[in-house]
């Protein structure tokens, strides 16, 4: 077990403990999760898509996959089709939309670089039970976005207005959460008060930061040059420099507070002795037990 996932159940055993048997022990499992698919469309450097070479392996999860998935719809509360790939790349997961279309439940959840949110594609999406859709962007700027992930960072903001647009008429409780996510490193983390006031102003009330965790190979070896900004997994981990990362995350939070934008992520800050910031107005996400993530 990581430090990340010790610590992400140390903050849930007392709030699932409140629950009685029937709700910590339901009859079926409700939240559904399928890779379908390991390709993708940007090649990010803290991803095995960034490495020299990129996945050995890319292609759609098969036929029999997702089949199975789609005679399931009816027994599960949540389907995320998501996993280290570009959801939307897969023609399968569009089927999956078309099947969700017009009803209300599963919830649909995935993960995506907002590239093709396209006003063709957002349409499609929104006529399935959005629950939520955690865009990863990474940065605030054009130059960190673009050494950071490869492309232009309008086109993912783009997208961003037009799912936003898109699903700002949907009433409460079934609203769709909408997430920016961003991937914390040397790189990025001085950015983090400016992506808050992005999210904000892109009309996105939540945001989710994470730090690099432990790479599947060495850290020392995953090393990727793009232009003048050379990527090196161990230089830019921040797990072992608080001194370094939290405070612009509580910059970061200062802003969210003002803002009303929500921060979610499992320790976001590193130093024990700013604990007490998991207090603050903008922790008050799904991360934390005393939040149902309605805000």
């Amino acid at each position: 077990m990581t430090d990340v996932e010790t610590i992400d159940a140390e903050i849930a055993k007392p709030w699932l403990m409140t629950f009685g048997p029937e709700q910590a022990l339901p009859n079926a499992p409700r939240h559904l999760q399928v890779e379908i698919t390991t390709r993708c469309n940007l090649t990010c450097v803290m991803c095995p898509h960034g490495l020299p070479g990129g996945m050995t392996m890319k292609r759609d999860a098969p036929d029999p996959i997702v089949d199975s998935v789609l005679e399931l719809i009816d027994d599960v509360d949540e389907l995320c089709p998501t996993g280290i790939g570009e959801p939307m790349m897969a023609p399968r997961f569009w089927d999956i939309v078309d099947r969700l279309a017009g009803r209300s439940s599963p919830g649909l959840t995935f993960h995506t670089n907002g590239i093709l949110l396209t006003q063709k594609n957002v349409d499609r999406l929104t006529r399935a039970p959005i629950k939520r859709v955690n865009v990863s962007v990474d940065a605030a700027t054009e130059p960190t976005y673009r050494q950071v992930r490869g492309s232009e960072i309008e086109r993912t903001l783009d997208g961003i207005r037009r799912l936003v647009a898109a699903t700002a008429t949907v009433p409460k409780p079934v609203h769709p959460q909408i997430i920016m996510s961003m991937v914390l490193m040397r790189q990025t983390v001085a950015e983090a008060p400016a992506f808050v006031e992005l999210a904000h102003g892109l009309g996105v009330n939540r945001v989710y930061f994470e730090h690099l965790v432990d790479p599947l190979i060495p850290a020392t070896e995953w090393t990727v040059h793009r232009g003048d900004f050379r990527f090196n997994y161990a230089e830019q981990n921040l797990l072992g420099s608080p001194q370094d990362s939290d405070p612009h995350i509580l910059a970061a939070m200062d802003v969210a507070d003002h803002l009303d934008v929500v921060i979610d992520g499992v320790r976001v800050l590193l130093a024990p002795e700013l604990a007490a910031h998991d207090n603050r107005p903008c922790r008050t996400g799904w991360f934390l037990p005393k939040g149902d993530g309605a805000r």
